[in-house]
């Protein structure tokens, strides 16, 4: 009683198509929000790849010769970089002269 004649096949199988139907659109659609959300979640950890410690070294390392006033200026510049930030080289040292 309610339903209509589904003809051969038989009522169960018109009910489990219609929910095999109904639950693969929602899983479908679920994984294509998350796919579509989830990498918003890591945009607060851009960049992963923080290359500033290697920056500064290299910057020191190609500035050597310049003169010492300078060299603490750059220094300064490199404290306060690291200022914002959750790390930071733990000790710096340089020679004026010789070999690096």
């Amino acid at each position: 009683p309610g339903m209509k004649d589904v003809g051969n096949d038989g009522t169960a199988k018109v009910i489990s198509g219609f929910l095999n139907r109904a639950l693969s659109m929602r899983v479908s659609c679920l994984i294509i929000v998350m796919v579509m959300t989830l990498p918003l979640f890591e945009l607060v950890s851009f960049p992963e790849n923080d290359f500033s410690l290697k920056f500064w070294t290299e910057e020191i390392s190609d500035r050597k010769s310049i003169a010492a006033n300078e060299l603490d200026s750059l220094y300064d510049q490199m404290e306060e970089f690291f200022q914002s930030t959750s790390y930071y080289p733990y000790q710096v040292e340089s020679q004026t002269s010789g070999v690096w």
